[in-house]
């Protein structure tokens, strides 16, 4: 740390009539809250658009995967506003990101996202505010909403200075917001002196003209605000300019980091060699080399990462924004992106705009490659039924219909594993996964009329492997889902920085492999990527295994993931017909073995141990398939067996699906006649329904074979 001022100074413009030193490294600083609601926007643009009234240039950043709150501050100060998210980012990425967000500013202002400390699970700072502040080292200003609160902030400013003292971050400071009077506000600062805690910096008064409008996915995106410029003058006039100008001093007087530090280091991403053509015979996503990418882009598709446009660009791509609204034609492309956002408010502007309906429906049956998401998906569908009832027909690309409903759907962060080519050429940006993180919030519903291939694949909370999302059109050129995918996490998920892993478990939160947790002292983790293949019949226990060797592995805090082939086969169905197996799958198109073989080869890329159930029961076609497919990826086959008494008997008792018994003997007796024919094959029977057991003598097994230290 320092307390002294660089040498390297230069000019900037500071308050009226004097001339400013400013440091060549910009101020910086994060506005975090205790909670959501706690008054963040409205403190960090009164304070963006007071700092720029004093001549100071300022760049905003937000914290976590928000979409709407970026559009204010974009407004406020005047430059784009970019999002900050250790965990949808990785350490390295958020140090990009901020790097490149300072220069040319004076200031950057973060502002967090809910409370300081809450983050993608509550048992990990991944995702905080508090995390983004450690990785960059930056201090911390509190926003208090005050009404009500007197002598009572003491120890709830007290509870947060530890907080961060705890990750070695400052709490500089705290602003009042909803103050009574000049009264209330010598209270709370005179309640922080008295405590030796860290002052109270700025206040702003109960103002209800300062108010910004909501709906159902957070504050009104700035830009369908026509008041917007006159309630940010009225923000900039709340704080006067003199506490302003003593808030700069303030901070600027803290100590800084070092020139050093991670935080004002260059590390820019590289993207080398990424602009070749990436062709592929599966998609015609990969087929064509960057060109146009035509982007919907107005009041009802404006949910967009700017991270992902950059990375666009640097794969070549030429963007295009159009308007579904307003446009009468689409842009001549080689591809189509639609964002999320607010089709359901917009819904009958969209559907009176026939000619762009149709002519994106048209460019889908002609093959044009069209990625949306969320907003986008529903707008691809049939209709658009809002919850007073009313539908509005729109492009008809997806078979079915998007229902608003009157509560939250889905909300939180997603890591997926694509099943089919990335979109946009992203397949040569990241040769080695096609893991990517991204986010969920929607209020709808997609009712499909028919069965669709889904597009990836997740690890839902309880463990089990799930597929969502959808793959359409004549040659699986239309890609959908709810999911808003930040795909700059390619880079870090998928083996481009092996130093830069963020946090996490199993294939939801997938992490860096360490050897061991005594050497860690947090997730002990295998020795590389493994597949557990449990092999058998129909009914012989191979699901009760596999969570019962979850179960344990979680126990003892091992990165792990269970993918479930009943559990993804129940996800696939045709006239509201469900497939009980893989063979009926096939048969009926759905899906495949070498389809589940592929899954397992992505899931084993991204979690240290895979478990997963088969039924390779004298299928040699499958068999070869399945050591084609991983390849060099380590595999434990285990083969399980019982008496076919038993198995009957297990067959008859199911009460997930009708019983099977002549398939499921049909099976077991292949199994017998036909032994596995795969190296390290463990065979164990399970006649006495024990999966305890079974999962003990796995565990010794792992540790035998050195993947685990047990």
């Amino acid at each position: 740390m320092r307390t002294s001022m660089p040498t390297s100074l230069l000019t900037r413009p500071g308050p009226p009539g004097r001339t400013r030193l400013m440091p060549r490294t910009p101020l910086a600083f994060v506005l975090a809250a205790p909670h959501s609601g706690g008054g963040k926007t409205t403190a960090s643009l009164a304070l963006a658009v007071a700092l720029g009234r004093l001549g100071y240039t300022v760049h905003g950043c937000k914290c976590g995967p928000d979409y709407v709150d970026p559009t204010f501050m974009s407004q406020a100060c005047g430059h784009p506003c970019l999002n900050l998210d250790t965990w949808l980012m990785g350490e390295e990425g958020v140090r990009n990101v901020f790097q490149r967000q300072a220069e040319g500013a004076d200031i950057v202002l973060i502002e967090g996202v809910m409370g300081l400390l809450d983050g993608r699970d509550p048992e990990s700072l991944a995702g905080s505010t508090l995390d983004v502040a450690r990785v960059l080292g930056l201090p911390v200003v509190l926003v208090v909403r005050a009404r009500g609160l007197a002598r009572s902030i003491a120890p709830l400013v007290d509870g947060f200075t530890r907080a961060c003292a705890a990750e070695s971050v400052r709490l500089a400071g705290v602003i009042a917001t909803c103050t009574g009077s000049d009264s209330h506000r010598r209270v709370l600062q005179g309640s922080l002196e008295h405590n030796n805690l860290p002052p109270l910096l700025l206040s702003l008064q109960r103002n209800d003209d300062l108010a910004l409008p909501s709906r159902q996915l957070g504050l009104v995106p700035a830009e369908e605000v026509s008041s917007f410029a006159a309630t940010l003058q009225r923000l900039g006039e709340a704080l006067p300019q003199k506490d302003v100008q003593a808030f700069v001093d303030y901070l600027q007087g803290l100590p800084q980091p070092d020139d050093g530090s991670p935080s004002l280091q260059q590390s820019a991403t590289q993207c080398a060699d990424v602009q070749k053509e990436a062709a592929t015979a599966s998609s015609p996503l990969l087929k064509t080399s960057p060109g146009r990418l035509a982007i919907a882009r107005d009041e009802a598709f404006c949910f967009y990462y700017e991270e992902n446009f950059r990375l666009f660009q640097k794969l070549g791509w030429e963007l295009i924004f159009f308007s579904p609204m307003r446009d009468r034609d689409l842009p001549a492309a080689e591809a189509l992106y639609l964002g999320g956002g607010y089709p359901e408010v917009f819904a009958r502007d969209l559907s009176a705009n026939k000619g762009m309906c149709s002519q994106i429906h048209k460019a889908a049956q002609e093959g044009l490659p069209i990625y949306a998401e969320c907003g986008g998906y529903m707008y691809l569908a049939k209709a658009l039924e809002t919850p007073e009832g009313d539908i509005f027909p729109l492009a008809g690309v997806v078979d079915g219909l998007a229902r608003m409903g009157t509560s939250l759907h889905s909300l939180g962060y997603r890591e997926a594993t694509f099943l089919t080519p990335l979109p946009f050429g992203l397949d040569a940006f990241s040769p080695d996964g096609r893991v990517v993180r991204g986010h969920e919030f929607h209020w709808s519903g997609m009712e499909l009329s028919g069965n669709l291939p889904p597009l990836y694949s997740m690890t839902d909370r309880k463990g089990e492997a799930v597929t969502a999302g959808v793959l359409t059109g004549p040659c699986n050129n239309v890609q959908a889902s709810y999911l808003h995918a930040y795909f700059p996490s390619l880079a870090f998920l998928n083996g481009r920085h092996k130093t830069d892993q963020a946090p996490g478990q199993g294939l939801e939160e997938s992490a860096p492999l360490a050897l061991s947790r005594e050497k860690t002292g947090k997730q002990a983790r295998p020795s590389g990527g493994h597949v557990i293949v449990l092999t058998g019949p129909s009914s012989v226990g191979k699901t009760s295994l596999g969570r019962a060797l979850a179960r344990e592995l979680g126990t003892r805090n091992i990165d792990h993931v269970l993918i479930s082939l009943d559990g993804l086969l129940a996800s696939f169905r045709r006239d509201n017909h469900a497939c009980f197996t893989l063979e009926e799958a096939e048969k009926q198109g759905m899906w495949s073995a070498h389809s589940y073989h592929c899954l397992l080869k992505e899931a084993a890329k991204s979690s240290s141990l895979v478990i997963c159930d088969h039924v390779l029961c004298g299928r040699r076609d499958w068999i070869e398939d399945l050591r084609a497919t991983l390849g060099e990826t380590s595999v434990i086959p285990v083969e399980l067996s019982c008496a076919e008494e038993t198995l009957i008997l297990r067959e008859i008792n199911r009460t997930d699906r009708p019983a099977a018994t002549e398939h499921a003997l049909v099976q077991a007796r292949a199994q017998k006649n036909n032994r596995l024919p795969l190296a390290g094959t463990t065979q164990l029977s399970s006649q006495e329904e024990n999966p305890l057991q079974l999962c003990q003598e796995l565990m010794q097994l792992l540790a035998q074979r050195h993947i685990l230290s047990v």
